[in-house]
């Protein structure tokens, strides 16, 4: 008989903890939980914080546009090696026997 009186007390007290959670949710016209994903924060977008998935976005498209720069400014050095005359090249010398 003890047991089922603690049973009940702490099914009361935990029905007591939900209403006390959910009193915000219960009454107020939205009806939602906040938001606590850090991406969808304003003050912590205002302060540049970022959750991870999207910091990790950042970061890749940053290394994506280097690679981009990096091949095109090849390509321009390449482009102009191509396009210059052999008069150019009479002062360089190949060794191609090593």
């Amino acid at each position: 008989m003890l047991i089922l009186k603690v049973i009940g007390l702490t099914v009361i007290f935990i029905a007591i903890a939900f209403l006390g959670l959910g009193i915000k949710i219960f009454f107020s016209k939205e009806g939602k939980f906040p938001e606590t994903h850090v991406g969808h924060n304003k003050e912590m977008r205002k302060r540049k914080i970022y959750c991870i998935k999207t910091q990790d976005r950042m970061e890749q498209n940053l290394v994506k546009k280097e690679r981009i720069e990096k091949r095109r400014q090849e390509k321009l050095i390449l482009t102009s090696l191509i396009n210059q005359s052999p008069k150019d090249f009479s002062n360089v010398s190949l060794n191609l026997n090593s």
